[in-house]
């Protein structure tokens, strides 16, 4: 041992086990954007890659957690958390826009309902609710 005192070094959340994992570029643009439209209505799941596309393209404004909107330059221009995932730029890093609105999109998504068995019965449930069997005889209420 030296004579001189060691200091134990400072521990981080970034140097401690508990950091958070970290997605690479290429998982972090397949994984999933939500898209709104207008309205702030969801229309569709999409890629971060496409999302970020519309958004350079001037199609979308991302949308952060206080439900504000930001173009691409304002956008990139937010400072990026270390809890946060990140899009490495050129010159800097940019938030991943995780819920992103249409500028140009009004339609109200259609829900299409499937005629199957399973949704039929589910439709009909207090219909079939209401019959009881009686001495192996089925009764209707």
């Amino acid at each position: 041992m030296s004579g001189a005192s060691e200091v134990p070094a400072e521990t981080t959340d970034w140097d401690s086990g508990a950091a958070p994992e970290r997605r690479t570029d290429g998982a972090l643009l397949q994984s999933k954007s939500l898209v709104l439209n207008r309205s702030f209505l969801p229309i569709h799941v999409t890629s971060v890659r496409r999302a970020c596309v519309m958004l350079y393209a001037g199609l979308a404004r991302a949308v952060d957690e206080d439900c504000q909107t930001f173009d691409f330059a304002s956008w990139c221009r937010r400072t990026v958390d270390r809890e946060r995932e990140a899009i490495g730029l050129v010159s800097a890093s940019m938030p991943v826009p995780r819920v992103i609105t249409l500028l140009f999109y009004d339609r109200v998504p259609r829900r299409q309902v499937r005629f199957t068995r399973h949704n039929v019965y589910s439709r009909d449930r207090d219909t079939f609710a209401d019959k009881q069997t009686v001495a192996g005889v089925r009764v209707w209420n």
